[in-house]
């Protein structure tokens, strides 16, 4: 039988604060894991910058939930995991011409897998975190709040590793949480969402990438208008626009302009004052490296398909990893993901990868 011990990530958000007060109150041995990722010093130092995720400030918020509620809370250093897992790749996949979503990678080898791992060591049987989402049954459904849903993002789980995961708040709405935190009195409740990347401010972002990404790939060159073939300006490397970027190409002319595309070959960088231009829309893609939570999708059956977050579900069928939509959608990105659904259930998916 397993015990009641659960181990809470605690970001000192909103979120993770109220699943872990749930948790308690339910009856649970809580206690409180705090990871230290890996963010870049030198930005840090520059913009007074901290990851969001772990900061100085997030840490003394939760440890101030973790003594109001009487439970006690651990730091873990995953720096060096987070670095090679998660800031690699997104900088590999911005150098390769696709757009990374880190996010769903750190919940695959972070959170699921590395905490689920060093909570078990800890003596724990469960971990729980403040997704709004559902398990059920080694399922995953969408949460109660479709506009706060983040089931997309937890497709990679696996029936083994959902069936050590509780999503307390996931059959709650974002207000009923917020008002749960201020019925008990803390902090948190007034605090706004972020959806930046932890690791790299907002303003910094291309100037994080900078860093990394070799020179060969910052090599400037034209922006070109696909409509009127006229050049436009010029770009300080391919590997900082995704499709349907819309501010930071610094052109005149009688916009706003939309990236539709590039050729890589001549080091251009295509646009277009069509926000609806046919290079930006798609029905038919290729997947890759997918999970399938608990079997494979039928390819003669329907199924509600997101290509990103938050972007509404359209209609569509699979097979062989090939997914053809009812509609064509705008602005579909390499290296985000596509994630199916059977009604309420998660059935998983996978990184798209080439569009038709």
């Amino acid at each position: 039988m397993p015990n009641n011990k659960i181990a809470v990530a605690m970001s000192g958000g909103v979120d993770s604060s109220v699943a872990a007060i749930l948790l308690q109150e339910q009856g649970y041995d809580v206690f409180g894991i705090f990871l230290k990722f890996w963010s870049d010093p030198e930005i840090d130092e520059e913009s007074k910058f901290e990851n969001k995720c772990c900061s100085v400030e997030s840490r003394m918020m939760a440890m101030r939930v973790a003594e109001k509620f009487n439970f006690p809370l651990y730091t873990i250093n995953v720096k060096n995991e987070f670095k090679e897992l998660i800031v690699d790749d997104f900088i590999e996949t911005y150098a390769s011409g696709a757009t990374p979503n880190p996010c769903i990678r750190c919940n695959k080898f972070v959170k699921f897998d590395l905490l689920l791992k060093k909570a078990k060591g800890m003596g724990a049987d469960f971990i729980a975190t403040g997704h709004y989402a559902i398990t059920h049954d080694d399922k995953l459904y969408r949460g109660e709040d479709k506009s706060k849903d983040q089931s997309y993002f937890l497709y990679n789980l696996t029936p083994g590793q959902i069936k050590h995961v509780i999503l307390p708040i996931g059959k709650y709405e974002k207000e009923e949480t917020r008002k749960i935190a201020d019925q008990h009195k803390i902090p948190q409740a007034k605090l706004k969402d972020s959806q930046d990347i932890c690791f790299a401010p907002r303003k910094h972002h291309a100037k994080f990438l900078k860093k990394y990404i070799s020179d060969e790939l910052q090599r400037p060159g034209d922006i070109i208008d696909v409509n009127t073939k006229e050049i436009m300006g010029q770009h300080d490397g391919l590997p900082f626009f995704t499709l349907g970027q819309r501010s930071g190409l610094k052109i005149g002319g009688t916009g706003p302009y939309y990236v539709v595309g590039w050729k890589a070959d001549e080091n251009a960088l295509l646009v277009s004052t069509n926000s609806n231009d046919p290079l930006l829309m798609s029905d038919s893609f290729l997947i890759k490296d997918t999970n399938w939570i608990s079997e494979k999708p039928d390819p003669n059956k329907k199924y509600d398909v997101q290509i990103r977050y938050q972007s509404a579900l359209v209609p569509g069928v699979i097979s062989q990893n090939k997914i053809k939509l009812d509609k064509t959608v705008r602005a579909m990105a390499p290296g985000q993901s596509a994630v199916l659904y059977d009604g309420e259930e998660v059935l998983g998916g996978g990184i798209i990868d080439k569009i038709f």
